[in-house]
């Protein structure tokens, strides 16, 4: 892969976007801040746009929880070479910087400088939207799973200390049990929605053929 001429750094937090725009010779072409939002997606690839094709740009971004996918994924899509780096990563490269400034227009400045320096050292983002999707889909099955087995078990053992007491009725304990039924409902309506969005995929059909496998699996 040829050194791009450019490198984006941006910055990630819930309501904003700091960026910075180096280029090939890592002077500062431009840096601000912008929306976390598809508008201000779309002001940072017009901006970029103005001063070099995308295909020549190198983003940085660095993994904040959640606020950093639309920003990774649409610049992925639009055909930038993305690179999602863990900021232990970024804390790295700041030990290292002797100043040790911490804002975040600086850490804007340092994640382009990184992809500068070593870009070619990070891979290169690739997820789509719709993977993206159907993860956070299955994450959150498991996790409610792992929920609805510890509510019955609390449920049960509960139910079962109280009939030894004398209580064999308890609105608080119908209110739960409902609760446990709507959660086992919630969890088969998603995975409904993962069975019917990935049946299309080749490699699912393949593996569904197989004896003791299921679609959900």
């Amino acid at each position: 892969m040829t050194k791009p001429v450019q490198t984006l750094g941006i910055d990630v937090s819930k309501a904003k976007l700091n960026y910075c725009l180096l280029g090939a010779g890592g002077e500062i072409k431009q840096e601000g801040i912008v929306t976390n939002d598809h508008n201000g997606v779309e002001d940072l690839d017009r901006m970029v746009k103005e001063h070099e094709q995308p295909k020549s740009v190198r983003v940085v971004i660095e993994s904040t929880g959640d606020y950093h996918l639309l920003a990774t994924m649409a610049f992925s899509e639009m055909g930038y070479v993305v690179h999602l780096i863990n900021p232990l990563i970024t804390k790295q490269y700041l030990k290292a910087n002797i100043r040790k400034c911490k804002t975040d227009k600086v850490d804007a400045r340092l994640l382009a400088r990184i992809g500068t320096m070593d870009g070619d050292t990070f891979p290169v983002y690739h997820a789509s939207t719709e993977e993206v999707r159907m993860k956070k889909k299955v994450s959150l099955v498991h996790q409610l799973t792992k929920t609805k087995q510890q509510m019955k078990a609390a449920l049960y053992q509960a139910q079962k200390t109280l009939a030894i007491l004398g209580e064999t009725s308890s609105s608080g304990m119908e209110v739960t049990a409902n609760a446990v039924k709507e959660l086992e409902k919630g969890i088969k309506e998603l995975e409904k929605e993962i069975v019917e969005a990935r049946r299309k995929d080749p490699m699912v059909k393949q593996l569904a053929e197989i004896p003791g496998i299921s679609e959900q699996s």
